[in-house]
């Protein structure tokens, strides 16, 4: 699965490819980018997969051979996708010949994107072409590398765990006097959870049982006197975990 890494490139991408193309070129060519899919006002929800189409079409003189390298870069609101090797998304496409003067090929990727925030997002894509058989040519156009859909993203139902005696949330929260305060967003979906404190060793510390019965929930669990040192504070419905919190005792 991928994730939404926030990091702007959508300029920077086209001027480093643009450029990197420059290195092989002087001639005038140009090849266009369109997103075929997600479509215009399509649905997507965070975590679930859908279909990543494209179409590259070469509107310019040189063809591109099956020697050369075409490179797609996928982002959300101009950010790169993070994926779970700890890199990016990008399809590099070798072997495919496009013929020049408006040959097009069509590709169809499956992709995964978690995070964000629910509205309306701008899924893109930013194209480019390396390789010898481009030496000598410059692209004529960089305006139709890229090419924009905005869609409606929906986040699913989800529980979290805040400590709210903090003006700004971090993961190695601080409890305030005894008390750690527990926030629950739409909780609608649950009827009973149980919080856990969890020392390093993996023992279950502190435990408290309460019911739900609003989507918004914020309690007070008053921890009993726990040494001093780093915890964590798991929340589960049902035997299964929803969410965990390091925080930190002094």
């Amino acid at each position: 699965m991928n994730f939404l890494k926030m990091k702007q490139i959508k300029k920077p991408i086209l001027t480093c490819l643009v450029a990197s193309i420059s290195l092989f070129a002087s001639a005038q060519a140009n090849v266009s980018f369109t997103l075929d899919s997600p479509v215009v006002g399509a649905n997507l929800t965070s975590g679930t997969s859908f279909n990543y189409d494209f179409t590259l079409t070469n509107t310019g003189t040189e063809p591109i051979d099956i020697l050369d390298t075409i490179i797609v870069l996928p982002t959300v609101n101009g950010n790169r996708i993070s994926s779970n090797s700890g890199g990016f998304v990008d399809y590099v496409i070798i072997g495919i010949a496009i013929a020049a003067n408006g040959g097009s090929s069509s590709f169809s990727k499956s992709l995964t994107v978690q995070g964000g925030t629910a509205g309306n997002v701008e899924f893109c894509g930013i194209s480019g072409v390396f390789g010898q058989g481009w030496t000598n040519v410059t692209e004529s156009n960089t305006d139709d590398n890229e090419d924009c859909n905005t869609v409606n993203w929906s986040i699913p139902v989800t529980v979290g765990i805040e400590d709210l005696s903090l003006a700004t949330l971090q993961d190695n929260s601080f409890y305030n006097r005894g008390i750690f305060n527990v926030r629950l967003l739409n909780a609608g979906a649950f009827q009973s959870m149980k919080f856990e404190l969890i020392n390093l060793t993996g023992k279950v510390v502190q435990s408290s049982d309460f019911e739900v019965s609003n989507q918004e929930v914020v309690k007070g669990i008053s921890l009993n006197s726990p040494s001093k040192g780093i915890y964590i504070a798991r929340l589960s419905s049902k035997g299964k975990v929803i969410s965990t919190r390091k925080i930190v005792v002094q």
